[in-house]
């Protein structure tokens, strides 16, 4: 596409793919979220406690939102299933937080 479309040489398309690849693909901030995943910013794992918010260093990392073992079925009634479902989201979202460097906080 880029040799036809933009007139380029086969060599340039390649140093230009490359070039692609390497800016916006190799960067784990910049790379591609799989459905039901979103990008959030934390607390850095690295800072100590009793520090405002505002001064400690944030990270990004790639939480899901969204995952079929949300919808497992949990034994209890309607009301008891509905907190146990929350109870293990809130789990896996603070564990994937915590893999990544970053530490989710009780309002997050």
């Amino acid at each position: 596409m880029a040799v036809d479309g933009a007139g380029l040489s086969p060599w340039e398309a390649d140093v230009l793919v490359d070039t692609i690849d390497q800016v916006y693909f190799r960067d784990p901030e910049l790379r591609g979220l799989r459905d039901g995943q979103m990008k959030y910013s934390c607390v850095a794992a690295s800072e100590g406690p009793g520090k405002p918010l505002a001064a400690c260093a944030m990270v990004t990392v790639a939480l899901t939102m969204i995952d079929p073992e949300d919808r497992r079925d949990v034994p209890g009634d309607g009301k008891l299933a509905s907190v146990e479902r929350r109870r293990r989201k809130l789990m896996r979202l603070t564990e994937e937080a915590r893999e990544q460097d970053g530490l989710l906080t009780q309002e997050d």
